[in-house]
This record gives C-alpha cells, sequence and structure tokens, in this order.
C-alpha cells in the first residue's frame, strides 16, 4: 500500500502552502465548490481540516455573485459567505455586492476593509443605521452605488464620522449626484480619499482638504458653485496625488489659491476650461517636484 508522504508534512508548513495557492491573497467565491481553497478540501480529510484551521488563508474574500447561476446566487453566494464566517473568527477584508448586503450588515464589526459594488442608494440607511461600534475595525470602505439620491431621504447622519481606523474611502455613483452624509468622515485621520461622479460643492472640497492633514491622494469631482475667496492657507503637507474634475465652467483661481501642496508629486485637473496661471501658481507656491502633471478637458459623463 502506497503511503502518503504529505501526511508526513506538518500542518502548519501545509497551511503556507494552502495560502500560496489562493489566487492574489482573496478567496475567490464562484460557486460552491469551484476553485480555490475548496478544491483543495476535497482531497482528504486532514486537508480539509488544515484549511478551516487556518483563519488566514479565509480572511481576503471576494465575491463574484454575477458568475453564480441565477437558480443558486442566493445560496451559493449568501450561504457560503455566511459559513465562512461563522467557521473562521477574527478581522475579514470583504469585495462583495448588494446581494450579500444582509449577510454584510450580520458581521458588519468584523470587517477591516469592505467594498460593496451595486448597492442602491435606498440601501445606504441600512448601512449607515449601525451602531458606530461596528466601525471599529474599519480601515478602508468602499461603495459602488447605483439609483437617485432623494433629500427626503431619512440619510442626514454617519457613523463612520467616528470611525476609528477609517484611513481610506471611496465612493462611485452611476449618476451625477451629491449625497453629504457620505462626506461625514474623520477627515483629521484619512490619508486616501477617491470619489467619482459626486458633484461636490467647491466650498465643501476646500473644507475637506483643510480639514485633512494627512492626506496622500485625493482624487474628487466638483461643480460650479459660487466659490467665496479664501483668505487663509491650506497646506497639505504629504499630499501626493491630486485630481480634481469638473464639467463645468470652474472657477480654478479662487479655488486653487489657498492651496500649499509641498509632496506634490502628480497633479491631475479636468475640466471643459482651465486657465494655466493658476495651476502655475500653484506648483511656483508649494515648490513641489511635479512627476506628472495632466491638464484635460475629457467628458466625464463618458468615462
Amino acid at each position: 500500500m502506497l503511503h502518503d508522504r504529505t501526511q508526513d508534512i506538518p500542518p502548519e508548513i501545509m497551511a503556507e502552502i494552502f495560502a500560496l495557492v489562493v489566487a492574489n491573497g482573496q478567496v475567490l467565491i464562484l460557486n460552491r465548490d469551484d476553485g480555490y481553497p475548496w478544491t483543495l478540501g476535497h482531497v482528504c480529510s486532514r486537508w480539509r481540516q488544515i484549511l478551516w484551521d487556518t483563519p488566514s488563508i479565509w480572511n481576503k474574500i471576494r465575491v463574484e455573485s454575477h458568475r453564480f447561476p441565477i437558480r443558486a446566487r442566493r445560496y451559493t453566494s449568501g450561504n457560503v459567505l455566511d459559513y465562512i464566517f461563522s467557521k473562521i473568527p477574527g478581522p475579514i477584508s470583504l469585495v462583495t455586492s448588494k446581494e450579500e448586503l444582509e449577510v454584510v450588515l450580520e458581521h458588519f464589526s468584523r470587517f477591516v476593509e469592505l467594498s460593496i459594488i451595486g448597492l442602491g442608494v435606498h440601501q445606504l440607511p441600512s448601512i449607515f443605521n449601525l451602531p458606530e461600534s461596528a466601525f471599529a475595525l474599519l480601515e478602508s470602505f468602499s461603495l459602488s452605488l447605483e439609483g437617485f439620491y432623494r433629500r427626503d431621504t431619512n440619510f442626514t447622519s454617519s457613523p463612520l464620522q467616528n470611525a476609528p481606523s477609517l484611513r481610506c474611502v471611496e465612493y462611485r455613483t452611476h449618476y451625477p449626484t451629491y449625497i453629504p452624509a457620505l462626506l461625514l468622515l474623520p477627515w483629521a485621520r484619512v490619508e486616501v480619499i477617491n470619489v467619482v461622479r459626486m458633484r461636490i460643492p467647491p466650498d465643501v472640497v476646500l473644507g475637506i482638504l483643510r480639514s485633512s492633514p494627512h492626506l496622500t491622494s485625493c482624487s474628487l469631482h466638483t461643480c460650479d458653485t459660487p466659490l467665496t475667496s479664501v483668505n487663509s492657507e491650506i497646506v497639505l503637507p504629504v499630499l501626493e496625488v491630486f485630481n480634481i474634475a469638473t464639467l463645468d465652467n470652474f472657477d480654478w483661481e479662487t479655488f486653487l489659491s489657498p492651496i500649499i501642496t509641498p509632496s506634490l508629486t502628480s497633479l491631475i485637473l479636468t475640466s471643459p476650461y482651465l486657465p494655466c496661471a493658476p495651476v502655475i501658481s500653484l506648483i511656483i507656491r508649494s515648490r513641489c517636484s511635479l512627476q506628472i502633471i495632466d491638464m484635460s478637458d475629457l467628458d466625464l459623463e463618458t468615462n
């Protein structure tokens, strides 16, 4: 009778090997038993036990529910995800879609990184009505939103405002809109902000910049709301990437005049009308060493 040599390998070594098998460090949930690490658990009971005894294999998960057979989506995505959460202790990083929202809400306090794709704007209160304690571990938060925001929606506060670990935030809206409550963030701690298609008034943008001394990357869309003159300087000492886009006849001179960015390496400004003078003034005033400067008039509605 042949001897299975893998039985001689210590479980901690097997666990390291299994961790290397997981693509990009993520468990990809395509269906109930397809792909790694699922197939490893089919080899024998010992392998299966090692898999479930190694939380580091399961703490980064990506759900692609659009690839499930329609008749099986609810079972394979939500239930499998819930099963993993019940088996594996500790913090988790998750990329998922709105189909798994119920499971996400149930386990929200365990997420270190969370990205939800295709969430309806009307579903936002279900997340933002969670207690502040549910956001204690969250370091990175990303939402891709669908639908229109109604001003009479009961959504005026955000538990993210006091999230102690939050450092990176990304919002993408399907339609140009402005949802003020999404910008109630712990700006004194945020390091990366990326907001796409959400038209933020320029006064609000400057307020964000003034409150965010630790920003290293900032990407925002703004609009042509009248901007009052700013007398005091806004110094962003560690900002390296600055990306501002607008579709309107924007007052770039007033907007850029108070900003100083000594660490800036990449400046990307997108607008139908973009004069060079305020940009040159920003570069000279900041004494930064730009590596990339992109000034274009792309049609943001089609990008």
